[in-house]
């Protein structure tokens, strides 16, 4: 019988999540955290650019009507 090999410490992918609305950055995270994603939550332009200069991320989600611009 031949075993499945998995990994015992997959390499987990980083997201950051740029949105002022606290609910929806958890059910963001929520909803992707098993997917094997690690969430960077932003909730100002400010931060989230701050955030993208210092962090490697896979993906970013951007919200287009954030306070301080977009």
């Amino acid at each position: 019988m031949i075993k499945e090999k998995r990994l015992q410490n997959p390499i987990r992918k980083k997201i950051l999540l740029v949105d002022d609305d606290e609910i929806f950055c958890l059910f963001m995270k929520n909803l992707l955290i098993d997917e094997n994603f690690d969430f960077i939550i932003a909730h100002t332009l400010k931060e989230g650019m701050l955030l993208l200069e210092k962090e490697n991320q896979e993906l970013v989600f951007l919200d287009n009507f954030l306070p301080d611009g977009s």
